[in-house]
């Protein structure tokens, strides 16, 4: 018997635990509860159906907790999604602060130094055994063809590091911005509501439609999806008190032009550099600073 057919059997012997799930789902919509059910009933979808019924039995402790243990055992690599404002950084930091009991935390500069994070300038000063952490991911791994020479180094690069015992993870704001390569190849994908309307032309087919309709609502800034190759779960998470610091933080990044330009131009050629400090960092420049970047041999 094969596993896809023990998950259909299972999924047919707990079909009350389904409804309840169903219904918590979409107490209001019967329409909404059946189109759910169609997409779970899906043959290819066995596995992820019972992983989630498996989750809903769980206390939100216990979610939280069997996820933290993977990287006790594993180097992972992890992709955050989530449009501004839902919540990401909130989450990001709730995590570090947890995983940092257990592994040393690093984070690619810019980014604030709190007491559980080392920032570094390099990810080849990240030693093994630890967790490296890019905050928008656009800053290192920017969109481009798939098949490049930057694309297949990038790829080397996080194989490299994960060989070395170091999980990474990322996180964006825009799919349209980054290597999508960096998010194919990450094991978990953690996603908070995104709107998945403005990546469909340059991401056609990505998001499954069993993850668009299990992704957090908007606004519900404390609810995380996680999908682990298929294995999904969903918990809500408390805000850290640093939260408001990194926040602060990284809204007046513009009072650290000089360096995070300097730092930035190590890997975007110039007008793209200008149009990142725009849309990634809030950060505007004058006419004439455009210049002088444009102008900089």
């Amino acid at each position: 018997m094969t596993e896809i057919t023990k998950d259909v059997e299972w999924i047919e012997d707990n079909q009350y635990l389904l409804d309840c799930y169903l219904y918590e789902q979409e107490p209001e919509s019967l329409t909404q509860r059946e189109y759910l059910e169609s997409l779970f009933l899906d043959f290819k979808h066995a596995y992820t159906t019972r992983t989630i019924l498996e989750d809903f039995q769980k206390s939100n402790e216990e979610k939280l907790n069997y996820f933290l243990d993977k990287f006790k055992t594993q180097s992972l690599i992890v992709s955050v999604i989530a449009d501004r404002g839902q919540g990401k950084t909130a989450f990001n930091v709730f995590f570090l602060e947890k995983l940092s009991k257990f592994k040393k935390i690093y984070a690619l500069y810019p980014f604030p130094k709190l007491p559980f994070i080392n920032i570094i300038y390099d990810i080849s000063e990240c030693p093994s055994n630890s967790i490296l952490y890019i905050d928008e991911l656009a800053k290192k791994y920017k969109a481009r063809d798939f098949a490049s020479d930057d694309a297949s180094a990038m790829t080397d690069e996080l194989i490299g590091l994960r060989h070395n015992d170091v999980s990474i993870i990322g996180s964006t704001q825009d799919l349209a911005l980054i290597d999508i390569n960096f998010v194919r190849l990450s094991d978990v994908v953690c996603w908070k509501y995104y709107n998945v309307q403005k990546s469909e032309l340059t991401r056609e087919g990505f998001i499954t439609d069993l993850i668009k309709k299990l992704m957090p609502k908007k606004d519900c800034i404390n609810d995380i999806l996680i999908n682990d190759r298929g294995e999904v779960s969903t918990f809500t998470f408390p805000f850290s008190p640093y939260s408001k610091e990194i926040s602060k933080y990284l809204s007046n990044l513009r009072n650290d032009k000089p360096n995070i330009i300097e730092y930035l131009s190590k890997y975007h050629e110039k007008r793209e550099l200008i149009k990142l400090l725009r849309t990634q960092y809030n950060i505007r420049l004058t006419l004439e600073e455009q210049k002088q970047i444009l102008n900089k041999k």
